[in-house]
């Protein structure tokens, strides 16, 4: 037996009498088994305080992810908070066996494109809590201490409207007063297929507030839009695997702000971008047009300016004639509503912006470069009612 075993075991034995406080006499090697003692000691003190630091850090940056929303989430008024939510979320879907924090006590203001684009992270992140090994579904958890402002009445409205709180599986946690329900509506639908009557329901519910469809002409143009950007995502936006998603999912959301007289239609999917869509998940002719003109040299905001625009040919030969006009039905459902009106389109790192004044003709058209990749499709109508300004 070697004398470190030796020496340990003397140790051991000593500590104990030493703890139960009985007179012992020391034997001589005591100073040795004293000096074994406080050598130990430090080394051990010191493992603890690196393993407690290193957990700490551990803890923060890998096993409970704090995801801490802005003040104002809106693409338009603070880009910076969109992006670092973004990043956030994708950081938190890398984990799946801890407890993940959703803080929303900071929000003042949330735009509905902020809205859906939030939501659309949560339904992911929903999606990613499935244990591997098991098989089992971890629910989100709703803590009312990172819960939104309960005296914003309007954030109450807007995330009970949005079906936030069913991601919890939780009824109302806050009672919307009737006077908010009366200056806001808000309507939201999602599926994974392609179906009209989500159109015919969404425009029902806001004609009922405000007719602001005024003849057949501005009503087909209305549904074919709507029906056109449902079946791009379905048909289009989703390849192979994508993780963490349903095959088509997408959020249609129809909002009327009573205050300030405008209208407002979002549409929301988390598939490829259009990049990639056109690059992989499109016909040999598209395929083929963009290699010739050279779509890797392009900016996302250039590749939607084309589609936009029509000048790339998609369904050239497409026999259905309800179909097969791409993104122009998005423009000409601008220029025909009979408003002002302003429309929105973000994808990759490209956004595309384009305003149609009713009353001069006038058309705006601007091409933008975001720091991030937005994930996904995101595009909005905001209609101003009775002749309001474009901003």
């Amino acid at each position: 037996m070697t004398k470190r075993i030796m020496r340990r075991r003397i140790f051991i034995k000593y500590k104990r009498l030493e703890e139960s406080n009985l007179k012992f006499i020391k034997i001589k090697e005591w100073k040795y088994i004293k000096r074994y003692r406080l050598k130990k000691l430090k080394k051990h003190s010191k493992t603890l305080k690196f393993k407690k630091e290193h957990n700490k850090v551990y803890k923060e940056n890998i096993y409970k992810p704090f995801i801490k929303l802005g003040s104002v989430i809106d693409f338009e008024k603070n880009v910076d908070n969109i992006k670092k939510m973004n990043y956030d979320f994708i950081e938190a879907k890398k984990v799946h066996r801890t407890s993940i924090r959703i803080n929303l006590s900071k929000i003042k203001e949330i735009s509905i494109n902020g809205l859906i684009y939030f939501i659309s992270h949560v339904d992911m992140l929903s999606n990613s809590r499935l244990y591997n090994r098991y098989n089992v579904k971890k629910d989100l958890k709703y803590n009312y201490k990172y819960g939104i402002n309960p005296n914003n009445e309007k954030l109450k409205f807007q995330f009970l409207k949005i079906g936030f709180w069913d991601y919890f599986h939780i009824k109302e946690p806050y009672e919307v007063k009737i006077d908010t329900q009366n200056d806001y509506f808000l309507k939201i639908q999602t599926d994974t297929t392609v179906k009209t009557k989500y159109v015919a329901e969404l425009r029902n519910f806001i004609t009922s507030i405000v007719p602001f469809i005024k003849d057949e002409i501005i009503q087909e143009y209305f549904e074919d839009a709507l029906t056109e950007v449902m079946a791009n995502s379905v048909e289009h936006a989703y390849i192979e695997e994508i993780p963490y998603t349903k095959k088509g999912k997408w959020w249609l959301c129809g909002h009327y702000n009573k205050l300030n007289n405008c209208l407002e239609f979002s549409f929301r999917d988390y598939g490829v971008g259009l990049r990639k869509t056109l690059e992989y998940n499109t016909s040999d002719i598209i395929q083929r047009y963009f290699r010739e003109i050279g779509y890797k040299l392009k900016s996302d905001s250039e590749i939607i300016s084309l589609l936009v625009n029509n000048k790339i040919p998609k369904y050239r030969n497409n026999k259905q004639k309800l179909r097969g006009y791409g993104f122009k039905k998005f423009k000409e459902f601008a220029n025909n509503i009979g408003y002002n009106c302003e429309m929105k389109i973000l994808s990759g790192k490209g956004k595309y912006k384009y305003s149609f004044n009713a009353t001069t003709k006038q058309k705006y058209e601007k091409l933008e470069d975001l720091d991030f990749n937005l994930g996904g499709f995101l595009i909005s109508w905001k209609i101003f009612i009775n002749d309001g300004v474009i901003k």
